[in-house]
């Protein structure tokens, strides 16, 4: 590994290995071949004027990287899972972020191009709290551990993986998607959102659509879900398979269309009604995959406006 640390602009040129580059003041210019590495970019002042530079060489073009952020720091990287650079606190100021980056196909992106390519963030094997950034869309990956995951913009994508998460979303945000991955997760879309996809996935999960949440989808997996709707339209996926799960209505609108959609191999003559206490109660043959919709006796503001079933069948 080797450091190098200069005080006037410089041209900067790690080679190979996994090099700490530190920039001066004025205008730097960093270098990167194919194959040099993994190589650390530390800029920490911006006097006026300045323009630093990132020049990926013959064989890095565009369409090579893909960017992901860890902490406050920007990764930029290579396609071929080895080589990388990244930009330490690139996301804390703007005299941590380079102006610049050229790349070898002569395509260039600048700090507003980052933005536009969008944000993934992965956690790590542990139990992290990731939080999107309102100003990019996001691709929040949490991979193992109990996890804390906050969506912050439209169509930001957000996967728990494996362990019982807790994912989010801020504010007023539309078509955001969130998957809890394996475990036991609770996922809450944003309150007055509009196309929130709710993915459960396997364990026992509790789904719930922001209050005024607009076509929402939710869509518990396997295991014995919970699933909460808003007072605006939802819509719930069932398949077979997909155990016991729990639909909570509570509220309608004027005109809302809430909808239970059966998947391919539950067909209508496949269910028996029934009810107990206030609950209906719609069981499969199969003897244990069962939808309850809670509160269905109780009033019209707890039911499902419509059942659809896979062999087109409606209810």
């Amino acid at each position: 590994m080797r450091t190098q640390q200069y005080y006037y602009g410089t041209v900067f040129n790690g080679g190979t290995g996994d090099d700490q580059l530190y920039g001066s003041s004025y205008s730097d210019t960093y270098l990167f071949k194919l194959g040099d590495g993994q190589n650390t970019l530390y800029e920490t002042t911006t006097k006026r004027g300045v323009r630093d530079l990132l020049i990926f060489d013959s064989g890095i073009n565009s369409e090579d990287i893909s960017v992901s952020r860890t902490g406050l720091d920007l990764f930029l990287n290579h396609s071929n899972g080895t080589d990388k650079v990244i930009i330490h606190n690139w996301y804390k100021s703007v005299t941590s972020q380079i102006e610049i980056i050229q790349f070898a196909d002569g395509t260039e992106w600048a700090g507003s191009t980052i933005h536009e390519l969008g944000l993934i963030v992965n956690g790590t094997a542990g139990d992290d709290y990731i939080a999107g950034v309102s100003t990019f869309t996001n691709t929040l990956n949490g991979l193992s551990g109990d996890d804390i995951i906050v969506a912050a913009s439209d169509g930001d994508k957000v996967t728990g993986g494996t362990g019982n998460d807790t994912l989010s979303a801020n504010g007023y945000i539309d078509n955001i998607t969130l998957d809890g991955g394996e475990g036991n997760d609770r996922l809450t879309s944003s309150k007055w959102g509009r196309g929130a996809i709710l993915n459960g996935g396997t364990g026992d999960d509790t789904l719930i659509s922001g209050s005024g949440g607009q076509d929402v989808i939710l869509n518990g997996g396997t295991g014995d879900d919970q699933l909460q709707g808003s007072f605006k339209t939802d819509t719930y996926l069932f398949n077979l398979g997909d155990g016991q799960d729990t639909i909570y209505e509570t509220w309608s609108s004027i005109g809302v269309l809430d909808t239970l959609i059966f998947g391919t191999g539950i067909n209508s003559e496949d269910l028996s009604v029934s009810r107990i206490g206030l609950d209906l109660l719609l069981s499969h043959s199969n003897g244990s995959d069962k939808v309850t919709i809670h509160n269905w006796y109780n009033s019209t503001h707890n039911q499902i406006e419509l059942v659809q079933f896979a062999d087109g069948t409606e209810w």
